[in-house]
């Protein structure tokens, strides 16, 4: 049996239920990866939501552009500095505020690229927008997923302007994609009467070697 140490009361409360192993095991590997997607805030483990970002991003452009553009690197890193010094920004990371470093590079696919604590600049992407989605990968989202969105939106509040937190928002779920994860892990009597729920309807669907 395979579980963390954390979970050991469920294991406990399983057998009392009188599962066994096999279905214990489910249920233990189903709240491990449920805990695991609540507490990164990620719903997939690969970045597959990049592409649709960038489509909804595209949309919120059409309305409201990019902010501010910076003629130079230094401007850029003055702006970067003044967000940083925000203590919106000390919550984002968790209580202490990173310092980023910001350089120049030359690029014409991307506009930024962060790298923990680091972001690098093409000449496009000196403006206000790209480097506050570049912040919201370095304050803890190496990734497009839900808590790297939610925590775009509330800087874009914050250093661009309500309205326009609100339309990228909008933008984020009219492309389908979640602003929100349910913190709820499903207690093992909840679990087992949906993973029946679907065994039932998976056995009513006919078989795949019946000829037709």
């Amino acid at each position: 049996m395979i579980y963390r140490s954390c979970d050991k009361p469920f294991l406990i409360e399983c057998r009392a239920l009188g599962w066994d192993n096999d279905t214990i095991q489910k249920y233990l590997d189903y709240r491990s990866k449920r805990s695991d997607t609540v507490r990164r805030g990620r719903t997939a483990f690969k970045d597959s939501n990049q592409s649709k970002v960038y489509s909804a991003e595209f949309k919120y452009h059409k309305t409201h552009g990019s902010g501010k553009r910076f003629k130079t690197i230094e401007e850029c890193e003055k702006y970067v500095k003044r967000i940083t010094k925000s203590k919106l920004w000390a919550e984002l990371c968790g209580g202490d505020a990173k310092v980023i470093t910001v350089d120049s590079f030359n690029a014409r696919r991307w506009a930024g690229m962060a790298y923990g604590s680091h972001i690098n600049l093409s000449v496009s992407g000196y403006n206000q927008y790209v480097i506050l989605h570049e912040l919201a990968h370095c304050c803890g989202n190496m990734h497009h997923d839900v808590s790297f969105r939610r925590d775009l939106v509330r800087l874009v509040s914050r250093f661009l302007g309500r309205e326009q937190a609100k339309t990228l928002k909008q933008c984020f779920l009219s492309d389908g994609l979640k602003m929100t994860i349910k913190n709820k892990i499903k207690s093992p009597s909840e679990w087992l009467a949906s993973f029946n729920k679907m065994a039932a309807m998976r056995a009513k669907l006919p078989s795949a070697s019946t000829n037709v």
